[in-house]
């Protein structure tokens, strides 16, 4: 499967939508791990340009692939790859394709011109090369937003309410692209 995903720290959006570098958290990059596992979706990529932040990832990955872990989990982390900035994941995917990708931003923010799962999922299906956005925080800055080839139509329950938790919207998406029925 030609599927990469990027968990982004930088730049998303605050809530007062001020661009930041939000926080490595340990549940979203454990949870993000397992779901990419569960799917076959590699390489994940975790963008954060702060060196603190990616030696958390990178102890995060350890732990996750120690040989003192059980055979069942060990291995669980090393498709996982640690970057600075977006362009840099880019590159990884593309390097990992042997082809430029397709890049897919994540929003909870309606907008025109979403591109609709089921039409990313034909696409994926005919082997074209994606990588996937989520942004931590409030989400991708606008400037992301603008300079992905598309940005995916919201996940919706039909609520009005709209912000899930990154790691929930992570599993979602790739369910709705990738799961079975």
């Amino acid at each position: 499967m030609n599927v990469a995903v990027a968990l982004v720290h930088h730049p998303v959006r605050d809530r007062n939508g001020d661009e930041i570098a939000a926080s490595v958290d340990w549940v979203d990059f454990f949870d993000a791990g397992r779901v990419t596992l569960v799917y076959g979706v590699t390489p994940l990529i975790v963008v954060h340009p702060a060196e603190a932040q990616k030696a958390l990832v990178h102890r995060l990955i350890a732990h996750g692939t120690s040989e003192a872990r059980d055979a069942d989990t060990r291995g669980r982390f090393d498709h996982a790859r640690v970057v600075d900035t977006l362009d840099e994941a880019i590159a990884c995917a593309s390097a990992t394709f042997g082809r430029p990708v397709t890049v897919v931003a994540t929003t909870a923010r309606p907008g025109p011109d979403r591109l609709t799962v089921s039409a990313l999922a034909a696409r994926i299906g005919e082997g074209e090369p994606v990588l996937l956005l989520f942004g931590k925080a409030s989400g991708l800055t606008d400037a992301v937003l603008a300079s992905a080839d598309a940005v995916l139509e919201p996940v919706s329950g039909g609520t009005g309410f709209d912000h899930l938790p990154v790691r929930g919207a992570f599993a979602i998406v790739l369910d709705r692209l990738l799961g079975r029925a």
